[in-house]
């Protein structure tokens, strides 16, 4: 699998077979990434969130899905605390506004809001794909604002890791994974808002 259209071509009918495992439960998304500018960037960024506040819910089209990736351009026009603080992880790291890949650890949201119930439980047979991004991608770094959902989520995801404190980010800490082929972790500070 070279590129992440691949990636998602290969796993629609795992992502086919989630969404028709819950029909009447307003699923949105999957968000799947498509980063032009992320691969022109010496530095390498990839951002996780939680879950979007609300996205396209065609699974059937991944192009479509990848145009509203491009089009929603990577919370340009969002003030919101997860794209403020992404804005200012791209600055301290010297990489172009709007130039990092995102992607979330829940793949779809549920009616716009972040999934519950047995929806949120079957969440992790998605897991692989943030894995299987990350070694497409090959990003320098990861970015992450820990809650304690994201934080059991990209447990889940890349199984071990260890903290420590970073000297070149004062803001942030850095995580050295113990899952192979990995990038080092940056997490910010909890943070009690709602962020896509």
């Amino acid at each position: 699998m070279n590129t992440l259209r691949d990636l998602y071509q290969t796993h629609l009918n795992r992502i086919a077979d989630f969404v028709q495992s819950f029909p009447d439960e307003g699923l949105q998304g999957p968000l799947l990434m498509d980063p032009a500018a992320y691969f022109r960037q010496q530095t390498k960024l990839l951002v996780i969130g939680q879950e979007t506040g609300g996205w396209l819910d065609d699974y059937n089209d991944i192009d479509a899905q990848l145009d509203l990736y491009r089009k929603f351009n990577l919370g340009d026009k969002w003030q919101g605390p997860f794209w403020n603080i992404t804005r200012k992880v791209e600055s301290a790291l010297g990489i172009e506004r709007c130039s990092c890949a995102w992607t979330n650890l829940n793949r779809f949201d549920h009616d716009g809001e972040p999934p519950t119930g047995a929806v949120l439980e079957a969440m992790p047979a998605l897991d692989f794909l943030v894995r299987e991004e990350i070694q497409i991608l090959r990003p320098t770094f990861v970015y992450f604002i820990p809650t304690a959902n994201t934080t059991t989520a990209l447990r889940r995801c890349i199984r071990a890791f260890s903290f420590r404190t970073s000297k070149a980010y004062r803001a942030a800490t850095s995580l050295d994974s113990r899952t192979p082929n990995f990038p080092p972790l940056l997490f910010g500070h909890h943070i009690q808002e709602p962020f896509a």
